[in-house]
């Protein structure tokens, strides 16, 4: 497991299309965000000087709405990437 940075949530660049966002799992973090539960780091694939998103698009969606300056992120190897698609 790599080391875990904080970086502003919108510096995160999402791989997928707001479509693919189910509204009720949405609410159900953003709910849990402002009631308290920490939002766990958000999963990226550092590429040419941008983070993007593997794992956590709803997290990072969370964090803007809300505001927050600043998130967990930990950096997925590529081979870890090719790893975990090979297995799906």
């Amino acid at each position: 497991m790599s080391e875990q940075k904080l970086v502003n949530p919108k510096k995160l660049y999402p791989m997928v299309t707001i479509e693919s966002i189910d509204p009720e799992i949405f609410e159900k973090v953003v709910k849990e965000t402002k009631n308290g539960t920490e939002i766990p780091p958000v999963r990226v694939i550092y590429f040419e000087g941008y983070y993007f998103i593997w794992e956590g698009n709803y997290e990072m969606l969370a964090a803007n709405i809300l505001g927050r300056e600043k998130i967990a992120i930990e950096e997925v190897s590529f081979a870890e990437q090719n790893a975990r698609q090979q297995e799906d």
